[in-house]
Formats: structure tokens, sequence, C-alpha cells
């Protein structure tokens, strides 16, 4: 079975109620009227806009899932060439399905730290024990996170999964950690891939450095890539000097993993 990959989508995802995602009433009609003649719905193009997407019959019951968080109805507007600045787990746990890793994109609560590492246990346990039907490897498995979802990752990587609500289950074989100021850690540490960009308005880089001074003090193996002007969420870090930091996290991952 394939290695697989908990990927922690940076954003932080709310649960949406049933009405916000009708930002255009009439989308279910207009798809529905451009149906052709074998009854087969319009295709999206990256021209439509979000709501089109989310409110298509296709997706009836689940197509305000497809996003990773809600933030109101001024996003639906916005056109699928341009969703890439609401998707942060998606577009990197696609880099690694081409790499032939399982990644998996966990959509968590809001409103607390707490409650959104349990649902990350939750979604780990989750995995493990339904990995033979998922067709998927549990050994040396990784958590990526980023910003919130990295503080997430942190806890795990700390207290482990049982901490919070999960199964008594490993800690994972490494964790990648994205742009957050959270200054936890132990010697019991994961082997840890820590990245920043100097320009974060919302991270204090002294702190994130701090943290990896300690890791590595403790004696916890730890890749430290800090970039100059890709800013806080940079995701895959297209059209920044972060670009293609991934392939260094995958490589660190690669070096851990067992023959």
């Amino acid at each position: 079975m394939n290695r697989l990959l908990l990927f922690l989508m940076i954003f932080l995802a709310s649960f949406m109620k049933d009405d916000t995602v009708m930002a255009d009433g009439n989308a279910d009609k207009i798809l529905i009227e451009e149906r052709n003649v074998n009854g087969i719905y319009a295709h999206i193009t990256t021209n439509d806009s979000i709501h089109h997407m989310v409110n298509h019959p296709a997706f009836r019951g689940f197509g305000r899932y497809l996003l990773p968080r809600d933030n109101g109805t001024n996003d639906y507007d916005m056109s699928l060439n341009h969703v890439g600045s609401l998707h942060e787990g998606f577009p990197l746990a696609m880099v690694l399905s081409q790499k032939g890793y399982n990644a998996f994109v966990l959509r968590y609560r809001t409103g607390s730290g707490l409650r959104a590492t349990e649902d990350l246990a939750a979604a780990i346990s989750y995995v493990f024990k339904n990995a033979a039907r998922l067709e998927v490897g549990v050994a040396d498995y990784a958590l990526w996170g980023g910003s919130a979802g990295a503080r997430m990752v942190g806890n795990i990587a700390l207290h482990g999964t049982a901490g919070f609500g999960g199964d008594d289950l490993p800690k994972p074989g490494i964790v990648v950690i994205a742009y957050t100021g959270h200054s936890i850690f132990s010697e019991n540490y994961p082997p840890t891939f820590i990245t920043v960009s100097e320009d974060d308005r919302i991270v204090d880089v002294s702190v994130v450095e701090r943290r990896v001074e300690k890791l590595r003090n403790a004696g916890v193996e730890v890749e430290y890539r800090k970039y100059k002007n890709a800013g806080h969420g940079f995701g895959l870090g297209v059209g920044t000097d972060a670009e293609g930091w991934i392939q260094h996290a995958i490589g660190f991952w690669e070096s851990h993993l067992s023959k």
C-alpha cells in the first residue's frame, strides 16, 4: 500500500450554513436549463464563478463542502481561475498525490484550538482504522500544517493523538510546520521541517527561529527554510522566492521513510 500523508489546510475551516452558498439563487436554474440532450449538466469552466460550482446540481447536497472555508458570500463571486487564494491545502496535496503519496486534507472546526486538534486526532484515527479499505499505508506518515493548522500538527507531535481523544497511535514520522509562531517543543518531537517568510505580517520570525534553536538543542532534527518575500499563507509559493519549498519538504520526509 502507498504511504499516506495527512495534510492540514492552512486556512481555518468553518461549517457553513445551508443558505450561505446561495450567492446566486438562479445558479441551479441556469445550470439545469443548460443540460444537453443527453441529460448531462453543463461543464463548469475556470471562467465560471465559485457559486456556480457549489450550486451545480452534480454536487447537490455537498457542494458547499468543496471549499475549505467560508468567508461570506463575497468569495462566491470569484472566478475559479482565482480559487487558489482560497485553497492552500489542496494544491500541496495534489503535488504530493502526483508523487505517488496519499494526501488527506482535513476540514476542521474553528473557534477553539483544542476542538480543532481533536478533529485532527479523530481524522488520523479514522485513517488508521480504515487503512485497508482506503488502500493506504500508515507507516512513517507525516503531518503537514500551516498557520493555525501548524499549531494543531504541533499539538499532535507533542502529545500524540490519544492526548486529544483519538486512538493511542504512533506519532508521525515527521512534521512539516509552515508559518506559525507556535513555540511548543520537546526532546521527543518528531523530525521537523519548518518554513516561514521574513515579511510575514502575522508571524514573528524571531519566535520561529527560537523554536528551531530549542528543538535542535533538544536533539530534534530540524530543516529550516526562511524566505524573504512570500508573506503569510504562501501555499506553494508560486511567484515568490518560496516557490519550490514543497520539494525540499518532500525530500526531508523521504529521507525518514523506512527502507
